[in-house]
């Protein structure tokens, strides 16, 4: 076995205990909270079309003793955000679930999710920052090293020459251990693999609008930009990305089964990714001890669109010297501020 996967694994069985779990979730409900209220803000501002929808989510399940369970574990704890809806109105709030009325028992709606195209946000926002504040991107650049000097980095070391830098932000997921190691601490974060497929939707009636997760199957499923995707599947694989016919075929199995008349199961797309993953759960936020410039943001595992918005305004905050909007939200280590 991975000698990483080790070292990640004792971690995360430590933060299975009952407090680290209560401390951890919290803070992952602050900063995805957080972030949630800035993504209209920045809409907005750079006025990009609104398509995150904020409408809500839901969560379903087709067995009865899991759904009683879910229900009663819950309890006081989801603040009032969550109705426990019965199957009749289940369909009724969200008519494109009917192709699987069947097979489900109940579920919840949540006021707090929402649903979004994160490639599509991050492709306009980059020609926003690009026009409007002349940043400059440096695609196939590689940083193989760093130049520091005294506890100050002061310029990045890459393929296509240095690059000078007054602060530095490593936003640089399932590679930050790799990439940090020359500067003496490496970051517990771990490659999770997910796999996700895209389909056309040709009726939309048959879709449903809002966001689910189906907790029975462990799949989620959201409808945007005339497509229907499905993602599921947390698996250690190290760094490979290969789409295995297991994968793409439990994927494909459940939209032909319950939204099969309206998609194009002809010609699915399937993906595979790796979300960088704390031990903890919560990323890793924050200045680096040794450094007087660097800072990291990595480890959003699969919350990274979520808090994205969020952790860069606290790491603008911190860079300019301000008092963060939101405290305590990082997973710690002893190399971090």
């Amino acid at each position: 076995m991975d000698p990483a996967l080790w070292r990640w694994g004792v971690e995360f069985l430590l933060n299975c205990l009952p407090s680290a779990h209560h401390r951890n979730t919290d803070k992952l409900q602050r900063l995805s909270r957080f972030s949630r209220n800035l993504v209209a803000a920045a809409e907005a501002e750079m006025g990009l079309p609104k398509e995150t929808r904020h409408q809500g989510g839901l969560y379903l399940f087709q067995d009865k003793s899991q759904f009683e369970a879910y229900v009663a574990s819950i309890g006081q704890s989801a603040g009032g955000s969550a109705e426990v809806l019965d199957r009749h109105t289940l369909i009724s709030r969200e008519p494109g679930l009917s192709g699987m009325s069947d097979r489900l028992v109940g579920g919840l709606f949540s006021a707090m999710d929402s649903v979004g195209d994160c490639q599509l946000f991050t492709q306009r926002t980059a020609a926003y920052l690009s026009q409007a504040h002349k940043v400059s991107f440096c695609f196939n650049t590689r940083v193989t090293g760093f130049r520091c000097t005294k506890g100050t980095v002061e310029a990045l070391i890459t393929n296509n020459g240095e690059i000078p830098c007054a602060a530095v932000v490593l936003a640089t997921g399932v590679e930050t251990p790799d990439i940090t190691r020359p500067l003496g601490f490496r970051p517990n974060i771990y490659p999770v693999k997910g796999y996700s497929g895209t389909w056309r939707i040709t009726d939309a009636t048959g879709v449903p609008t809002l966001p689910f997760v189906d907790e029975t199957e462990l799949l989620a499923v959201a409808a945007y930009g005339g497509k229907l995707r499905v993602t599921a599947i947390a698996e250690f694989a190290a760094h490979d990305r290969s789409i295995p016919k297991a994968r793409s075929s439990r994927l494909a199995d459940y939209v032909r089964r319950f939204f099969g008349n309206a998609v194009d199961l002809e010609t699915p797309e399937f993906w595979a990714g790796l979300r960088p993953t704390t031990a903890a759960g919560p990323p890793y936020l924050g200045r680096v001890r040794r450094f007087d410039n660097l800072c990291v943001n990595a480890g959003h595992g699969q919350l990274g669109w979520t808090m994205s918005i969020g952790c860069g305004e606290l790491l603008a905050q911190m860079i300019t010297g301000e008092r963060p909007s939101l405290e305590d939200v990082s997973s710690s280590a002893p190399w971090l501020m």
